[in-house]
């Protein structure tokens, strides 16, 4: 490798370094507790959400379940899921262990203002899958087990 493009390669670690420390700076550190919305968030896909924290804005990621990506016809009705979950307001609550994720998202939580997991009404609808993580781990796993065996939503085919 020639010596200009080590120089490159080099400068761009730094750049993702630094842009991924700039993400993490922005988002409340652990401990910072739960948070409380009255009113709809912005829906970025079907396990993302972009909020503000303490004033700043923050991607927040729904710990245990991934979703598939927003721009295919599936990913599209996790979205239209997730939004129709969040409209009246939700609580994001905190795992000490889970803080961020590798898409470097702020990872929460998250559940309607009567108490409800939104990841498992996701996972329940067949639009989004369970992955092992956090908490509601077993929680989920039933949910999804159900949700093939039923063919529910465009995860499992029905839709």
């Amino acid at each position: 490798m020639t010596s200009s493009a080590q120089r490159a390669r080099f400068a761009l670690l730094v750049l993702l370094l630094v842009a991924g420390a700039a993400v993490h700076a922005q988002a409340p550190p652990p401990g910072s507790g739960s948070f409380e919305f009255t009113g709809p968030v912005r829906v970025i896909d079907g396990d993302t959400l972009d909020v503000y924290l303490s004033g700043r804005r923050v991607g927040v990621g729904l710990i245990g379940i991934d979703a598939p990506p927003g721009n295919t016809a599936c990913g599209q009705q996790a979205l239209d899921a997730l939004r129709r979950l969040t409209a009246a307001g939700l609580r994001l609550d905190e795992d000490p262990e889970l803080v961020f994720d590798a898409r470097h998202r702020r990872m929460y939580y998250a559940v309607s203002r009567e108490g409800v997991s939104l990841a498992r009404e996701l996972v329940s609808a067949g639009v989004a899958r369970a992955n092992g993580r956090g908490r509601e781990q077993s929680e989920l796993a039933l949910a999804e087990a159900q949700a093939r065996q039923a063919g529910a939503g465009c995860v499992w085919g029905g839709g």
